[in-house]
């Protein structure tokens, strides 16, 4: 994930990686031994994938960090991690969530969205809007996430051209919400 923040951060973002936070799983080693045990496929991954927390809206760094602890307590994996790769807030901050070449644990194809894997996790990389479905997305939001996506292409992370794809596609949810669409 670090080669993403490094690009993120030369293009003047504001990234948190983990231990800057406050993850308690990094501590623990939770996230290193996911490496291990959950590795994805050789090769770029397919597809770009946008999702949201359901948690607050941000204005201050603690409120990010906290909501990101929120979000790494609900996480879909044993135990439980942030199971997305990259969040951002309302107001352009980024927050660094799953391992990149580490499976994500939140995209199923729960709807059995014809042309798709069931568990696609394996095949894509997953960024979350630290907030609630009815939130504001803003411009530097919007634009830190075509940044993250940029950067997953230009590193060989995700096919170039990768399509993006929302969660509610293959979900019976509304995210990440119309205002993210």
């Amino acid at each position: 994930p670090m080669t993403v923040i490094k690009e993120l951060r030369a293009a003047g973002v504001e990234c948190h990686t983990r231990t800057q936070w406050g993850s308690p799983q990094q501590k623990a080693g939770a996230y290193k031994r996911r490496r291990r045990t959950h590795p994805m496929p050789k090769g770029p991954a397919r597809y770009h994938f946008i999702h949201i927390t359901v948690t607050s809206d941000t204005t201050t760094i603690e409120e990010g960090a906290a909501g990101m602890r929120q979000v790494e307590g609900y996480g879909y994996s044993t135990p439980p991690m942030v199971s997305y790769q990259d969040c951002v807030t309302n107001e352009g901050r980024y927050f660094e969530g799953q391992n990149y070449r580490v499976k994500g644990t939140h995209t199923i194809n729960d709807k059995d969205t014809v042309g798709y894997p069931h568990d696609l996790n394996a095949y894509g990389y997953a960024t979350a809007l630290l907030q609630n479905v009815g939130d504001d997305v803003t411009e530097v939001q919007a634009d830190l996430v075509a940044m993250i996506f940029a950067a997953r292409e230009l590193k060989g992370l995700v096919a170039k051209g990768a399509p993006v794809l929302p969660h509610r596609l293959f979900a019976w949810k509304s995210c990440p919400g119309d205002k993210a669409m």
